[in-house]
């Protein structure tokens, strides 16, 4: 599948609103690695499927996914739709008044139900730090742990 077609900066802003329901606030590692597993859920055991299909290279591009979200959530963050939260780590970030009214319109589609119930289950899986958490992908990648 081409990644272009769920990994631009609107879908990405739009997952971004989902992952921020469910737990905020948080910094822009941590919504990207909630995003990862979430669309690749069947590699990580616990989505039957992957969202964006499987793709011989997905578990790969982890650190292009990061950069276009840190990207997409700087674009919400100027349309008003995230707000920034200073914190002794750096920042973090959390829905602003306008990006629960959007989140609310983008609910109760399909695609936003079932990626928003991998999300809650992704939030177990990446309670780690970045390098712990490279090191699962790295894992999976050379372990030869994807289902």
């Amino acid at each position: 599948m081409n990644g272009k077609l769920f990994n631009g900066p609107m879908e990405l802003l739009l997952r971004a609103l989902i992952i921020l329901t469910i737990k905020s606030p948080l910094n822009v590692d941590h919504i990207s690695m909630i995003d990862f597993v979430s669309t690749y859920g069947r590699y990580f055991g616990i989505s039957e499927n992957n969202l964006h299909g499987d793709n011989e290279f997905g578990l790969q591009e982890f650190s292009l996914r990061r950069e276009l979200m840190n990207d997409a959530i700087r674009q919400a963050v100027l349309k008003g739709l995230i707000e920034i939260v200073e914190n002794q780590d750096g920042f973090s970030y959390k829905l602003s008044t306008n990006g629960t009214r959007v989140y609310s319109e983008i609910s109760k589609s399909m695609y936003a139900l079932e990626y928003s119930e991998n999300a809650k289950k992704a939030e177990n899986i990446v309670a780690v730090s970045n390098k712990e958490f490279m090191e699962m992908i790295d894992n999976k990648l050379w372990g030869g742990s994807i289902v």
